[in-house]
Order: structure tokens, then sequence, then C-alpha cells
């Protein structure tokens, strides 16, 4: 086909406008995500979730030990004081000056080497 160039009696090819039957006719697009994106989307929140539980789960255990621990260090403390106690009481009453004037309380006479 020639240029052209303002003349009038110039040919031109018409374009042929396509048949309306053939043509599909467009949806308007809707708005939002497809669903594949949307499915992804929520087995990431599904995820998300399972893990956020898992650690809350694991802290919650944590932190229980660490209390059932500490009750058991302050028994142990207790423990220990109330044997030191005991400990003490056992040597007093072990004492020989003890035992000798719980005797003589009693009616008890000392038998020895200077009596015949």
């Amino acid at each position: 086909m020639r240029e052209y160039r303002g003349n009038a009696s110039t040919a031109f090819q018409l374009e042929s406008r396509p048949n309306k039957a053939n043509q599909r006719e467009r949806q308007p697009r809707k708005p939002g995500f497809p669903t594949g994106e949307k499915l992804l989307y929520l087995f990431s929140v599904i995820i998300c979730v399972a893990l956020a539980l898992f650690v809350l789960s694991r802290y919650a255990t944590v932190t229980e030990l660490s209390m059932k621990q500490a009750k058991i260090e302050q028994e142990t403390t207790q423990l220990k004081e109330s044997i030191q106690d005991l400990e003490s009481q056992q040597k007093e009453l072990k004492s020989g000056e003890r035992i000798r004037r719980y005797a003589e309380e009693h009616g008890m006479v000392l038998q020895g080497a200077s009596q015949p």
C-alpha cells in the first residue's frame, strides 16, 4: 500500500471488526485475590497459629517446671534447716552432763570403781 500523504483518493483498507458472536465477552474482573492465593494465605495463617500454639505450650511447660523447681528448692532449704535443728538437739541429748543430770533426777546412783 502506498503512503497516505493527505490524498483523499488513496484507498485504505478498512479494519475488520471482529464478529461479536466469535468474541468472548470480557467479564468484569472481580476485586480480591484468586482462589489459589487465598488458599496459600489460609495455610500460612494456619501454620503460623500452630507454631504460636506450640511455642506458647512449651513456654507454659517451662514455666510450670520452673515453678516446681523453685518449690522443691524451698522445701530442700527448709529440710536442711530442720536437719540442722535436729542435729543440734541430738548433740544436746547425747551430752554426758545432761545424761548424768537426768539419771540423778530419776534416783539412779552412779556405780563406779571407787565403791566396793
